[in-house]
């Protein structure tokens, strides 16, 4: 089994050397079996400071990108990089670049989707048993609720969330549904763990310890909720009515938004 996690970085210089560090226990646990990919849209020093860690260990890579490819473009950039070159049993995930989620709760994770015959596990921040270090802002935690509330409605998930950027596959089950996903932005985690479900997969999510980080890019809320409809409509009989140049502009449109 080889693992690649992937870590997507947009402007990330005053944070992204704790997570390389971090990473680096990732390579004493995994040896050779771990590749860790910084996907790096970034105009700051973000990329020449991933690449000092890049060059020293050569477990890490920089993926450097001139477009602004948002948060799943720059993962599905890494998952399609992985998976030309992975086998079925390898495990692929992503975390955010500000240290939420900690080495070792990545470890812990990548242990039990190999252990327990799963096809993917995803942390969770309010499950029983989850820990949060520090406190959310009130807005952040009222946003993320009424989300869960929309996606639980639209798409029948049982998740308590969506959203938390600590989630692990198979190749096996990520391979076959990578050409369907449609949204690049924030949204991505909907489209990915939605197509997983139409093809039966068996998805565990579980209680995590997620660091609370301040700073960072704030989300469109409004955007992120109205591309959520549209991601739930394009899986309808509607979609296929509406003429092509419709639906082409609709999907242009929804991955402009950040």
């Amino acid at each position: 089994m080889h693992v690649y996690l992937a870590i997507p970085a947009y402007n990330e210089e005053k944070r992204i050397a704790h997570v390389m560090e971090d990473c680096i226990s990732l390579i004493g646990r995994f040896g050779d079996d771990i590749t860790i990919m910084v996907i790096s849209e970034s105009s700051d020093l973000t990329d020449s400071i991933v690449a000092g860690y890049s060059n020293k260990y050569r477990n890490i890579l920089l993926l450097k990108s001139s477009d602004r490819l948002g948060k799943g473009g720059a993962i599905m950039k890494a998952f399609k990089a992985s998976c030309e070159k992975c086998g079925g049993n390898d495990v692929l995930g992503f975390v955010d670049a500000d240290g939420s989620v900690s080495a070792q709760e990545v470890e812990r994770l990548v242990r039990l989707l190999s252990s327990n015959s799963l096809d993917g596990v995803m942390g969770s921040r309010y499950l029983a048993g989850s820990k949060m270090d520090g406190r959310m802002p009130l807005s952040r935690a009222i946003s993320s609720r009424a989300y869960n509330l929309l996606v639980r409605m639209l798409f029948g998930f049982h998740y308590t969330d969506t959203q938390c950027a600590s989630k692990f596959f198979t190749a096996k089950a990520l391979q076959p549904i990578l050409p369907r996903i449609a949204l690049k932005h924030t949204t991505f985690d909907i489209d990915l763990l939605y197509n997983l479900e139409l093809d039966g997969r068996k998805i565990e999510e579980v209680p995590i310890t997620y660091k609370v980080v301040p700073g960072g890019l704030k989300p469109a809320i409004i955007a992120i909720f109205l591309t959520t409809l549209w991601l739930r409509v394009s899986h309808t009989w509607v979609w296929g009515l509406m003429p092509e140049r419709l639906r082409n502009s609709i999907s242009y449109i929804t991955n402009r938004a950040r």
